[in-house]
């Protein structure tokens, strides 16, 4: 997806989008975050290495796009969905 099909996806969910509401958006294909530093670095033409460390706290290998309480639901956008967050002072305990 280019920059420009990027901001007109953000438009759309802008217009569709309204209060309390959740918009997931279908931004296409993931890029591997190594497989863009190696572009990147190929094209610099620098010796560059790529050094990887641990997860630390609070980070994810993979994004999970909704909650096991949420159900998503397609809008008039293909790329678009919608969900209701629930917050957390809401949710059932699971004892």
């Amino acid at each position: 997806m280019t920059v420009i099909e990027d901001v007109h996806l953000v438009f759309q969910a802008a217009v569709l989008g309204d209060t309390g509401s959740t918009l997931v958006l279908d931004m296409g294909t993931p890029v591997r975050i190594t497989d863009l530093a190696q572009h990147i670095i190929v094209r610099s033409g620098r010796g560059l290495q790529i050094q990887f460390t641990r997860l630390r706290e609070g980070e994810k290998l993979e994004e999970k796009l909704q909650g096991l309480n949420e159900k998503i639901k397609p809008t008039t956008d293909k790329l678009i969905s919608s969900t209701r967050v629930i917050p957390q002072s809401q949710l059932p305990i699971n004892l």
